[in-house]
Parts: C-alpha cells; sequence; structure tokens
C-alpha cells in the first residue's frame, strides 16, 4: 500500500510539472539564435571577451560563441548550445545535480524576457534526492534596464530513506527601482504552497510567505560600459544562471554607477502562523581598469580578458 501511495504522490509530481513544461514548450523562441550567438559578452561592450572570472575559465569556438565554462577543479561545468540556445549546468561530487536552462526568449536587442529551468539532484551524504521546474519572465523598461522578474516553480524532494515526500508550488516577482540610470530598490514578493506527504499516504498543506526589500547605493564611480556583473545579477536575484546571463550581456544594462551598498529587509513565515523577520547590509567593490571594464567584484574576485 505504501508503494502505491508514494507512486500517486510522485504521480502528482509530475502532473504539476508537466504543466509548467507544456507552458515552456508552448512558448515560441524569438529570434534566440541570432542574439544568442553575438559577442554582447558585457553589457553593452561588445569587444572584449570574458577569458576568466576568479576560478572559472570561458572557451570559445571558432566562431566566437561561448560554448563552456569550468571551474579550475572541473567539478562545476556550464555547458553553452545553440540552435536553439540553452544552457547545462552540472555539477560532480557527493552532492551532484544538473540543472537546463532551455525556451529562452530575446528582445530585439538581446535580453533574455524568458526562460525555462528543469533541475534534479541527489545528495548521497544526506540521502535526499529532488527534482524541479520553473519560467521565469523578465521585463525591461525603454533603457534597456530590468523592471519586473515574474515566475512559478515546482520543487519536489524526497528523503530516500523514509520515502517521505515534499513539495513546493511557488508564484513570486522581483520589482526593480532605478532613479536616472542608478538601481535604488529591488523589492521581492512569493507566497509558496507547501504539500508534505508521510510514509503512510497522510498528506498536510499550508502555504508561506517570503518577502524583502533591498534599498541600494550608488558610488560616482561610472559604470561607463553599462556591464552586468556577476554581483550585480545577485543584487535583482533574477534566478538560475543569472551571474552567467548577466555576464553575457543578456539581462540588460548596468547601474549608471556602481552599487556599493544594499540594505535588505526581510520577513518570511507561514501564513496564518509563525513568522519571522530581520535585516541584512550587503557592501559591494567594484575596480575596472584602464578601458573601464569590470576587473574585480567582490563576489566573484578577478575579470580578465582575451
Amino acid at each position: 500500500m505504501k508503494r502505491i501511495l508514494l507512486s500517486g504522490a510522485f504521480a502528482a509530481c509530475a502532473a504539476f510539472a508537466t504543466a509548467v513544461l507544456l507552458s515552456c514548450d508552448n512558448y515560441e523562441e524569438e529570434s534566440a539564435t541570432a542574439f544568442a550567438t553575438n559577442e554582447n559578452l558585457n553589457g553593452d561592450a561588445k569587444t572584449k571577451r570574458v577569458a576568466s572570472i576568479d576560478e572559472y575559465n570561458f572557451f570559445y569556438d571558432d566562431a566566437n560563441r561561448l560554448t563552456s565554462v569550468k571551474s579550475s577543479n572541473a567539478n562545476i561545468t556550464y555547458k553553452i548550445n545553440y540552435n536553439p540556445f540553452s544552457i547545462e549546468k552540472t555539477k560532480l561530487s557527493s552532492e551532484s545535480y544538473d540543472i537546463k536552462l532551455f525556451n529562452f526568449s530575446f528582445s530585439p536587442e538581446g535580453y533574455v524576457t524568458s526562460y525555462c529551468v528543469e533541475g534534479n539532484a541527489v545528495y548521497d551524504e544526506d540521502n535526499f534526492a529532488y527534482n524541479y521546474t520553473e519560467k521565469r519572465d523578465i521585463t525591461y523598461d525603454i533603457n534597456g534596464r530590468i523592471t519586473q522578474v515574474s515566475y512559478n516553480e515546482y520543487y519536489c524532494d524526497k528523503e530516500i530513506l523514509t520515502g517521505e515526500i515534499d513539495t513546493y508550488k511557488t508564484i513570486g516577482t522581483r520589482i526593480v527601482t532605478w532613479k536616472n540610470g542608478d538601481l535604488v530598490k529591488v523589492k521581492k514578493d512569493e507566497t509558496c504552497v507547501v504539500e508534505k506527504t508521510q510514509t503512510d499516504g497522510s498528506s498536510r498543506t499550508h502555504k508561506r510567505f517570503n518577502t524583502w526589500t533591498k534599498n541600494c547605493q550608488t558610488s560616482n564611480d561610472i559604470n561607463h560600459n553599462g556591464q552586468n556583473t556577476i554581483e550585480s545579477g545577485a543584487i535583482i536575484n533574477v534566478g538560475e544562471c543569472d551571474g552567467l546571463l548577466s555576464v553575457l550581456g543578456m539581462l540588460g544594462k548596468g547601474s549608471l554607477h556602481f552599487v556599493t551598498k544594499c540594505s535588505e529587509e526581510y520577513a518570511e513565515g507561514r501564513i496564518g502562523g509563525e513568522t519571522y523577520s530581520g535585516s541584512y547590509t550587503y557592501n559591494y567593490t567594484y575596480e575596472t581598469n584602464e578601458d573601464g571594464y569590470v576587473a574585480y567584484d567582490s563576489y566573484n574576485g578577478r575579470y580578465a580578458y582575451e
């Protein structure tokens, strides 16, 4: 009986995930190939190729297209495919996982306006496995800067030893505010339906919320090349592989002046139940080379160009 009940729970996982993926499969790509193969590798700058960022090395084909990014120990690899454009991320260790970004849509400027994600992992040491799907839509202002990220996610995990299953269905947004070209605020608003299924087939459901607001300050240093960096991608927190997409220039223009500090106020918890709140302060440092390209940011270390 337990096997039937658990199979039914996985069937429910698959049904919802299939619905998400069908919405992705029905979404038409808009000139994805043309803009995914250009040389727009650093915001609006088109003349420099990234050779490495900290422990990650970038590799290109004869057509000047980025084909892979690999960590120095080869544990983490990004494979970039074309026609159609997709990104495959793998990690090989006791915490191994595979993630694929696909069904990309681009604006006429080459900025990502939509993409889908599939992921799965097995954590041997923790006897834990998961799979998830998601779809993200991104809106830009007339200056090519992100104003909103909307997403829905489905996440299913399983305790391998007990067979217990948890599912999470999440809907959320990021609202981004700019002033005179500078990033000044990012607001996250997210709700999640959690269903926990026990080995005897019984289940419990509740709703959670997760919100935060980052108020950001910038320096007097102008971002001459309009670059988005690994760190600036993390500030908006677009989603999976946002750091790589930022470096590739596919997430729009960066802040006119470099962001130096963000103060975050957050609140999360069960709707109608226990909640938590608090605050963080993030400080950022950027250095540029003689051409105005980012040579260092406080998250990922040194940038090298070919």
